[in-house]
Formats: structure tokens, sequence, C-alpha cells
């Protein structure tokens, strides 16, 4: 739902949509066509649940703002503050801010009732002598006349959305109040009296810093000549099913709009300005729903389409240029579009497809034939996952359910409840913990993450609420640090989370913020990261007209040792373990693991213990003296400079005196 918000004295139209996390502004100019013309966008971290624009009043005219929008947010009010740049600010500007709507009624309520029209007399902005609410001089006055409220609940709310404020182009959300406020809230929402030693030892608890080898994980940018400027006719409208965006090795490949249902594939090496005769180009002839790399051939992509077809793709080695029509292989056996293909992840030739004729299948890719078909559900089925021996084939689905599959003989070897909103979901195995980890929606459409035992699906071992929005995430799990990140579509950040063995299970990371919005995002493989500079995840971002590169970075002082900590041996995913003659005979086979370790670097483990540095300066903090002891000290200066209180004799020291009888005869 997009809420409009208007104001007569600029002509300005903000729309802010709920669930969203723009505020775009529209200018209306009622004597040139087409009337309304795209001006800038407000873009900030959270989804808004609600805006309201304020009252001409409230703004800052000194510093040029002519509008301000307040936005709630699941966590506070976050002001969107919309400024025209000017040279100088000492000056009151008349053209930005003409006279505006006044504090005075033009008619009382039983004169409006009577019939009679009336216009509120327009006041000016100008600090010098713009007017202030008048008080009523009577109780009848008030009755007759309903006046506007006076100055101090618009102080209270301009100093509301001034605290935590930004630019237009950016903003900080505003949270609602301190932590141990927020503890107090959360207390009286769950019914419970707040205590005040409860805030103090909740207080004490946050002061405790969590260790973590990757607390303070950060993204960074890659430089723009790795960019890939000028892209064309981007798709996107793809469904909730889609990763949008793949990348290994060799290849990128993401949708491009148009008849045909083209995949546009580019060498992964590929930077500068797009030309469409610089990529190859895969045409369907139908729309491609979702699709997937084969992990051992870089060059093979499987594609689902609306067609009930799954094409397999082989893209010519080399930088390939042209488009394909005629793909190598088509497997058919589905009565309704694929909305997701999977591959195995430790034998070759072996794809899992489902599809809107709620069928799952697992397929010998050599043969062409569907070896398994698991059927029985409820409604659509959003997402597959393998673990990670391909043991087990993970589903959730819209009926609000997770199940859990052995993909040789399709037993049900597990089933439970998913997310409370039957919307679109995600899963993902935890490496070799043997957790699963699912994205979806609670109950007021936020989106969250929840930490599940597949051998007790009951409930979850854990969850999380990240934030709202209406595009699902794409989840990736790094089984080396333990770090789940999440990509939505139409999102300008990229969420990480810290997966842990113990409650709660989860934990949030500072997110990486950009400020284009992302379609797509994928990560690339482990062996492409730069281990020198203690980088464990390199992702590629699609945006609506480039796309770029992020590195992960983990902040370490000895980057001249190998971070053998962050560096375990790795999995080796791009090679498979078994062929599909093996998995379909019940072996079971795992990835084998390599070290990321450069030849002739030394493992930080190994690195010798260094003596503590010598300072060059010492610190020296002397004892606080009491107030005696700087009297003392004082006067023994004083003393000093005049010279010795007990050494030498002075004048009066040898002169006689008299009695006190002697002042008797005076």
């Amino acid at each position: 739902t997009i809420i409009p918000l208007y104001d007569p004295d600029t002509c300005m139209v903000l729309l802010a949509g709920k669930g969203d996390n723009t505020v775009r502004y529209v200018d209306y100019d009622a004597s040139k066509k087409p009337f309304l013309f795209d001006g800038t966008l407000h873009m900030s971290e959270q989804a808004q649940l609600g805006a309201c624009l304020l009252p001409k009043r409230a703004v800052d005219v000194m510093e040029c703002e002519v509008n301000r929008v307040l936005r709630l947010t699941k966590d506070g009010i976050v002001p969107a503050h919309f400024h025209v740049t000017r040279k100088s600010h000492r000056e009151f500007h008349e053209d930005l801010f003409p006279r505006t709507a006044g504090f005075t009624p033009a008619l009382s309520a039983a004169r409006w009732s009577g019939g009679e029209d009336g216009v509120v007399d327009k006041v000016s902005l100008d600090p010098k002598h713009a007017p202030k609410p008048a008080a009523a001089t009577s109780t009848a006055a008030s009755a007759a006349v309903a006046t506007e409220p006076k100055a101090a609940p618009t102080q209270a709310v301009k100093a509301m959305s001034l605290k935590g404020s930004s630019s237009s182009s950016s903003s900080s959300p505003a949270t609602a109040g301190t932590d141990e406020q927020q503890q107090e809230m959360q207390q009286a929402d769950d019914g419970d009296e707040y205590r005040p030693e409860a805030s103090a030892k909740a207080k004490a608890a946050a002061a405790v810093v969590r260790t973590s080898k990757i607390r303070n994980v950060f993204g960074a940018p890659m430089h723009k000549r790795n960019n890939v400027e000028s892209l064309k006719d981007v798709l996107t409208t793809s469904g909730a099913e889609c990763n949008v965006m793949l990348g290994n090795r060799e290849l990128i490949a993401f949708p491009v709009a148009g008849p045909g249902g083209r995949i546009c594939v580019l060498p992964e090496s590929f930077a500068g300005r797009y030309d469409n005769s610089e990529a190859c180009m895969l045409q369907n002839g139908a729309v491609p729903i979702d699709y997937a790399f084969n992990p051992f051939d870089d060059r093979t992509l499987a594609v689902g389409c609306d067609d009930a077809y799954i094409r397999l793709w082989t893209v010519p080695a080399g930088h390939a240029k042209g488009t394909l029509s005629e793909p190598a292989r088509k497997l058919q056996g589905h009565h309704s579009r694929v909305n997701v293909v999977r591959w195995h992840p430790t034998a070759s030739g072996v794809l899992a497809s489902a599809s809107n004729d709620l069928v799952v299948k697992v397929w010998d890719v050599e043969s062409g034939e569907a070896r398994v078909t698991i059927d029985g559900f409820g409604d659509l089925v959003c997402d597959l996952a393998f673990s990670w021996d391909g043991q087990q084939l993970a589903s959730i689905c819209k009926d609000g359910k997770i199940r859990i599959f052995n993909p040789l003989d399709k037993s049900e070897l597990a089933s439970g409840p998913a997310h409370d909103n039957p919307r679109a979901a995600r899963l993902v195995w935890l490496g070799d913990t043997g957790r699963l980890a699912s994205i979806g929606y609670d109950r007021s459409s936020q989106r969250e993450v929840a930490i599940r035992d597949p051998k007790a699906l009951g409930e979850p071992l854990g969850k999380l609420t990240v934030d709202v929005s209406s595009s699902i995430s794409v989840p990736h799990f790094d089984e080396d640090t333990g770090v789940l990140m999440l990509f939505g579509r139409g999102d300008i950040s990229i969420h990480l989370l810290e997966v842990v063995d113990e409650p709660p299970w989860l934990y949030p990371i500072t997110p990486y913020k950009s400020a284009a919005q992302q379609l797509g995002a994928c990560v690339l493989p482990k062996s492409m990261v730069d281990v020198k500079d203690v980088e464990f995840a390199r992702v590629a971002r699609l945006t609506k007209n480039s796309m770029d590169r992020v590195q992960f970075m983990v902040p370490r002082t000895k980057k001249q040792y190998f971070q053998d900590d962050i560096f375990p041996p790795c999995r080796v995913s791009w090679e498979p373990a078994m062929t599909a003659a093996d998995f379909w005979a019940g072996k079971t086979s795992t990835s084998k693991r390599i070290s990321l370790q450069p030849e002739g670097m030394k493992k930080l483990s190994e690195a010798p213990v260094e003596a503590p540095k010598v300072k060059k300066y010492q610190s020296f903090n002397p004892k606080e003296e009491t107030p005696e002891e700087k009297k003392a000290k004082l006067l023994d200066n004083l003393c000093e400079q005049a010279g010795s209180k007990t050494e030498g004799a002075l004048e009066q020291d040898g002169m006689e005196g008299c009695d006190e009888d002697e002042w008797d005869d005076y």
C-alpha cells in the first residue's frame, strides 16, 4: 500500500509504501505534461510501517528544509528530510517558503454546518515575524472555535524528529530510547511490573562484550575497475523462488528482459562498459523461473522454465559471444512450470527439481530420467536444499510445512511446521552441524530466520527477526566462519548473522550497506578470496544498470601470517566426491578438504610469542593530594622563597621586651 503525501506550498508529492524502505519524491506541475516528474529518492535501512508529513511550521526553514516525513519502523520513528541546496543559509529564502496556512481556523463548527465556506489565513514562515498561536480567551471561545494545538507539542515533535536526523540521501534509524528504556517498554508489553533492579541487571549484562573472532566483520566494495557498467534490460520482475544472479569461477549469469526468455552469461573476469555483443545469450523460448550452475562444471547451467521443461545449457569455452537457441539437453517430466532446480553437492549428474504440479523429482542427468518422484505436498514448494553430504533433501512449502526426505527412496524422514506466514520461504543447511536454517515471515510480515534441528522439527531452536520487507531473503552459509548471509531483492544492504552452537543460536553482525538497491547477489567460490587480506567471502551484486563486487573481511593486525582460525581446511565444493552411478547405488562419500594457506606464509597459530614492547614514554599518575597536604605544600614553597622558618635569626629576636605590668603606667 502506497501512502500519498502532498505539500501544496511546493507541489511536492511524497510516496511512502508500507513495507518499503524508500520515500519517493515526485514533482507535480499542472502546466506541463505528463504533470509528474521524478525527483530524489530517500532510502533507509529499515522498512516503514507507516509515514506522515509534518506541518510546514515544524521544518527548519533556515536550513532550507522544505519537507519532513516521519517514518514509523519497528524500532522507532525515523525522520526523512528533504532539503534544497543553497549557497547561503543566513537569510530566509522566500521563494522556497511561500506563505502557508496559519493557526487560526476560518470557520467554527456551527458556521461550517450552516453551509458557509472559508479559507484559513496564511502566515509567513520567516522567523523574524512568524506569529505564535494565540491561547483561547475564554471557555466559550474555546467551545465555539477549535484552535490549533499550542507550540509545545510542535516543539516536542520537532525535537523528536531532530534526534537522529540525517540528510535526504541517507538516514540512520532513531531508536525508541536507550537499551534500558527499550527493556522497560518490553516488560510493559509482556504485562510484567517494571522493577528498577531488572534494568540495572540488564545494563550490567549489556556491558559484557561477547567474545567472537568475526564480530567485527565488515564489507568493502572493490575498486570500480572491477565493476560492470551500463547494463541494459536487466529483468526486475523475477519470481520469489529465483536467485536472480548466479556466479562461479568462470561465469556470471542473470536474466534479461524481452522476448525469448533470455539469460545473459558473462565471463566472471569481465569488467568495464557492457555491450550486448560482449555477452552470450541463452534463449530458452520460455520464461526462465529458476536456474543453477553445475557445481562441478562451471559451464553447465540448468534452467527451469514455465513450459515444464528443464533446459541444460553448455556455454562454449573462452569468451563466448552471440545467442544460443538450442540447449544441450531437455529434461521432461513435470506437468507445470518448474520453479526450483538444485544440483547435488557431492555426486555429479544428479539434479532435484520442484514444480507447480506439486511434485519433486530427482533426475539422472546423463540418462535424462527422473529416478525418484516425491509427491504429497499440500501447496507450492518454495525451496529445496540438499544436506552437505547429499543424503537428505529438505523442502519448505506454502502449506506451512518443512519436510525432509531420503532422495534415493523418497521416504519422509521428518516433518514439522515452518513459519507462521504462508509466504515464500527459503532453506539452507548449516554445513556439517546437522542443523537447518529457514528464512520466512512471521505473522506481522517481518522477515525472520529460524534455526532447526532436523531430528525435532516441531519447534525451532531459535529465531531472530531481521527486518520488514516484501521480498524474501536468499541465504548463503559460510561454514568456515559460521556467517549466514542474507540477500534481499530491492534491499540496499546485505545482512550478516553469526551462527553459534548454543542458545540463542544467532547473533546479528553489522550489515553491509550500499546506496544502490540490489536486484540480486551471489557468493563466489571460496577459492577466489584473498586470504592475505583476511577476505573470507566475495559477493557479486547486481543492480539495475551495473554489477559490483564486495569483499567481506575480518580486521586483523598480523596480516603477515595466515589466519588459520578464519580459514580452516576448505571443502572442495567444485569437485565431485562420487559419480551418479555411485549415488544411485547407495554409496556415500564426502567432499575432500584443502588448505588455502599460500606458499611461504606461516600460520598465525605458529607465530612466535612477542615480548612486551618497551614503552617510549612511561605514564606517570601522581597520587592525588588532600586539601591539607596542598596547603602545607603551598606554605613550604612560600617559606622557601622568603627564607627558612627555623634556620638563621631575625632582628627582633635579639631585642628585649617588657612585662605586662609595665604598660599600666601609660
